[in-house]
């Protein structure tokens, strides 16, 4: 499978596959044609107020939902456990490269 992308601001392209299963390449030729640039949209100069839709539009503008602060609570027993495994990883990764390290500079 081939996959190739042009990008090159030109007219006419000829375009040649040198795939190892072609005997002799073969040839073709594109003609790249202009897309006209689209009309501006809007009047030019014309600045949105953002507050002026909001206020008219007062049922589609998001509202920040006010939640009570939950209560900090401890920590349950598995999330200390997991706590502990992962410092016990990393504690053994770095005892493990003191080690070889220690073996490298004093061979």
């Amino acid at each position: 499978m081939e996959t190739t992308y042009y990008t090159v601001p030109a007219r006419r392209l000829t375009v040649s596959s040198a795939a190892p299963a072609y005997e002799s390449a073969p040839a073709r030729e594109l003609v790249c044609l202009r897309r006209q640039a689209p009309a501006h949209a809007g009047k030019p100069g014309q600045v949105i107020d953002f507050t002026a839709w909001k206020q008219a539009h007062p049922h589609e503008t998001p509202q920040a939902q006010t939640q009570a602060p939950r209560p900090v609570s401890r920590p349950t027993r598995a999330a200390r456990l997991l706590v502990r495994g992962e410092w016990a990883a990393t504690l053994s990764v770095i005892g493990t490269m003191l080690l070889l390290m220690w073996r490298i500079l004093a061979a």
